[in-house]
């Protein structure tokens, strides 16, 4: 009796491109590993600076007992804010290094270059930032993100689907300089790579972002304050948050800069 074959199972194209988006991606972050990292170092160093800075001498000076509970928060999250900014360069930086990287043919970058790229970039970065954050801002800055665990989650749900829709702009922007310009040019590549974008960045988001998320609901919805657990997981929230610049900023890069070249050029 002959035996009949089992079925091959195939693996479909747009998946078998997303693998190799990955691979190639992290192929890319470890040789140019010490350039990049160094970027985001640089960057969270000045975050968690600034950080310790309003949290040392300009938080004591504020009499908060004069203040509700939502006007508090809301002027925290206003003092926080220049931290983000902080951050919006850097991310900018880190795509102009990508773009590097990508486009030159040799795979490699210059530490060097960064400086001229939050130069050239932090502005335009830092606007196209608030664009894709807004949903998230709306919440933070009117004091409900830790009030309202319902309006939270949504606003979270709204945000992923909201960077997925525009994660094209990053490397549109790095090529067009203008943010109208990139976000047109962005929905038009969403259109021819709609799947691979939504899929890519679904993955990017959950092994990235969706961290950092579980632990501010931790923080603030699950572990009582004062307690050992409570800093274990404020802990563990900056080293996500440092997983997602030193890693996430660049793989994003990678991700975002292939999708771009394949439709700009089309590969």
């Amino acid at each position: 009796m002959v035996k009949t074959p089992s079925p091959v199972t195939k693996t479909s194209p747009i998946f078998q491109q997303i693998q190799m988006d990955y691979r190639l991606s992290f192929i890319l972050l470890k040789e140019n590993l010490v350039p990049l990292i160094t970027v985001g170092i640089i960057g969270s160093g000045l975050f968690y600076l600034l950080n310790f800075l309003v949290e040392s001498f300009i938080f004591p000076l504020i009499l908060w007992q004069n203040y509700s509970v939502v006007d508090q928060i809301i002027i925290y999250n206003l003092l926080k804010f220049p931290q983000q900014g902080i951050l919006f360069g850097f991310f900018g930086a880190i795509m102009g290094m990508v773009h590097d990287i990508l486009a030159s043919g040799d795979g490699f970058t210059q530490i060097q270059n960064f400086v001229g790229y939050i130069g050239k970039y932090w502005g335009k970065f830092f606007l196209l930032s608030i664009i894709v954050n807004i949903f998230t801002y709306i919440v933070r800055y009117t004091g409900q993100e830790i009030l309202n665990l319902g309006l939270a989650i949504l606003a979270n749900v709204i945000t992923l689907i909201w960077f997925i829709i525009l994660v094209e702009s990053s490397p549109a922007l790095v090529n067009s300089n203008n943010v109208i310009q990139a976000l047109k040019e962005n929905f038009r590549i969403l259109r021819k790579h709609s799947t691979r974008i939504f899929i890519s960045f679904l993955v990017f988001y959950v092994i990235f972002i969706l961290p950092k998320v579980i632990l501010f609901f931790l923080e603030y919805y699950v572990v009582p304050s004062n307690t050992i657990g409570y800093k274990t997981v404020s802990n563990l929230e900056i080293i996500a948050q440092l997983f997602y610049i030193l890693i996430g900023y660049p793989i994003n890069g990678f991700l975002a800069m292939r999708i771009y070249f394949d439709y700009k050029y089309d590969y």
